[in-house]
């Protein structure tokens, strides 16, 4: 059999080609996982996330010294609440000894009692939802 020079060219792209798409991606990889390291802590970070029912998240932000209190439905986003990071860790230590062992909703529903925007704007969402799930029910 006869060598052709155009076979073994275009073994070496392939070759070259395959050695290129790996090394991208470990490179990828090693620059993401250094960046995140560098990053993570910093200036912002998630503390919790709730999701309730209607597809709403309650997620809890530390954006420097201060944590927002964020309610989410798809794109719609509302700021429920700003507490200073040492508000926040007194609440939380005060609300895990008087919620200890109330089920979840307990603590929902005396949050929608109280007279703020974002705690209307939640319970306007969540009893569309619940009107919108008895029809469907029907």
């Amino acid at each position: 059999m006869m060598y052709e020079p155009a076979m073994g060219s275009l073994f070496v792209f392939f070759v070259t080609s395959i050695l290129l798409i790996v090394a991208a991606y470990y490179i990828t990889r090693l620059i993401g996982r250094r960046a995140a390291r560098l990053v993570r802590g910093k200036n912002v970070a998630l503390l919790e996330k709730n999701v309730l029912p209607g597809s709403i998240s309650i997620q809890v932000v530390k954006c420097g010294t201060y944590v927002y209190i964020l309610a989410t439905q798809g794109k719609e986003m509302i700021q429920l609440d700003r507490l200073s990071l040492e508000e926040w860790e007194a609440m939380r230590a005060h609300s895990a000894e008087e919620t200890e062992g109330l089920p979840r909703n307990a603590f929902l529903e005396a949050w929608k009692e109280q007279d703020l925007p974002g705690a209307r704007w939640l319970t306007r969402k969540m009893e569309k939802r619940s009107a919108e799930e008895g029809e469907r029910n029907r």
